[in-house]
């Protein structure tokens, strides 16, 4: 067990991501930080919305899993590792890497919209009086807060 780096999709022929948002070329091969986790399966390490919706999109269009290994020379655009020198190991689909129910449930609202989310994962995931935004990003177990 350990951290790792993920990537969803075939790694790039080139050598370089393409950036999303411009098209142009990231100075190295976009993964995701990730970790093994006890039962031989993996977990990406999520750490902003964008990646988590990323993660869920490039999921949902099939594409397949690696474990990734290679030099850390930069962060893309959504703060994801670029890495260059890389060598993929394709996984199988048993293994295909999961990220947190916090992760999942915020990146469903928004590739599918509020009715693709169930109350209780509202209820656990944004606890009252906290903006979406600061959940988003400082996560934290939700605590009953005093009347």
């Amino acid at each position: 067990m350990g951290d790792v780096y993920l990537r969803l999709g075939d790694l790039p022929e080139a050598g370089r991501s393409r950036n999303f948002a411009d098209g142009s070329l990231e100075s190295g091969v976009s993964c995701f930080r990730g970790r093994e986790t006890e039962s031989g399966g993996y977990r990406a390490k999520i750490s902003n919305l964008d990646q988590a919706v990323h993660f869920a999109a490039f999921r949902n269009d099939g594409r397949p899993a690696y474990v990734v290994q290679g030099t850390e020379v930069s962060v893309g655009d959504v703060e994801e590792p670029l890495l260059t020198g890389c060598s993929a190991r394709k996984l199988p689909a048993s293994k295909y890497p999961t990220m947190s129910p916090f992760w999942e449930a915020a990146a469903r609202l928004c590739l599918r919209g509020p009715d693709s989310i169930t109350e209780y994962e509202i209820r656990r995931f944004v606890p009252p009086r906290e903006s979406l935004t600061a959940q988003m990003f400082y996560p934290r177990p939700h605590r009953p807060q005093p009347t």
